[in-house]
């Protein structure tokens, strides 16, 4: 894939909610580490880490963390949230 902006932290938000979206977590998880979910104020890049880390195995209790944290923070207008469904879990 070539990305004009590579480590821009909108673009690789949107990349992981897409491919979360695809079922693609594993490649999700690394497009959303590398934006730093840990230092994030946009809700959608915190969110979409919990909801990756919900469909991966050994990764699921660590999903809480980031659903909790997402709680407090705004959506940052340019980037997406992922698809979650928590009655499926």
């Amino acid at each position: 894939m070539n990305i004009k902006y590579p480590n821009h932290p909108l673009i690789l938000t949107n990349i992981g909610a897409i491919l979360s979206d695809l079922g693609k977590h594993k490649e999700a998880l690394a497009y959303l580490e590398s934006a730093k979910p840990e230092n994030s104020a946009d809700r959608n890049l915190v969110k979409n880490m919990g909801i990756v880390k919900m469909n991966l195995d050994n990764e699921d209790l660590t999903a809480r963390t980031y659903f909790d944290k997402a709680k407090n923070l705004q959506p940052n207008e340019l980037t997406i949230e992922a698809f979650f469904d928590p009655h499926g879990y």
